[in-house]
């Protein structure tokens, strides 16, 4: 069964990526989609104490964090999920503090037991899809060179996915409440809808 978790780690409520969730959103429920949204600023996550504790048993299954915390009930959401919708803006090059934050705690996906030289992923097969979205202050075609889609295509490599689509929402920062475009509406939708088909 098809279902979409979507990952949010803007600070700003109201903001372009809140908007862009609400426009994901509706694509998803008109085509009776489950999903489920994880705002990172409304979770509570600790941050990653390099314990390795999580990755010392081998397996596809993501290692237990000894932190008590929300990810335990995140990482059950997402195993289950199908698809994913992975979103940041861009600040000082990159994702936000809160999305590394998710994913350094993401460590539970990978093996890397002491005596080994490098860790490696649990997941081998990519057997799932994935749509990364990032707003930049900078036009659209400069979002390619900051480390915010590497590090969200990196997300979803850990989680064993795909990415099928992908869109940079630029020249955001001009307007203090920008709101997206209908050109930007229509393309969210449709990469939404690539992304769903891409299975």
């Amino acid at each position: 069964m098809k279902h979409v978790v979507i990952v949010n780690g803007s600070y700003r409520a109201g903001g372009v990526c809140d908007q862009v969730v609400n426009v994901a959103i509706d694509a998803l429920e008109s085509q009776a989609m489950s999903y489920t949204l994880f705002t990172l600023r409304e979770q509570t996550l600790h941050f990653c104490t390099n314990c390795r504790l999580c990755a010392q048993e081998k397996g596809e299954s993501p290692g237990k964090c000894v932190l008590n915390d929300d990810l335990s009930s995140m990482v059950d959401s997402l195993e289950k999920a199908s698809h994913y919708i992975l979103i940041s803006p861009t600040n000082f090059g990159t994702v936000t503090a809160i999305f590394k934050q998710f994913l350094e705690r993401l460590m539970v996906y990978g093996y890397y037991p002491w005596g080994k030289g490098a860790p490696s992923y649990r997941k081998k097969k990519l057997d799932k899809k994935a749509l990364i979205i990032t707003s930049c202050a900078a036009p659209s075609f400069f979002g390619f060179f900051f480390q915010t889609r590497t590090l969200l295509k990196k997300c979803t490599r850990v989680l064993g996915a795909k990415v099928v689509a992908s869109q940079t929402i630029g020249l955001c920062s001009k307007d203090k409440e920008y709101k997206l475009t209908a050109k930007e509406i229509y393309s969210l939708k449709r990469h939404t809808n690539t992304m769903l088909l891409g299975s």
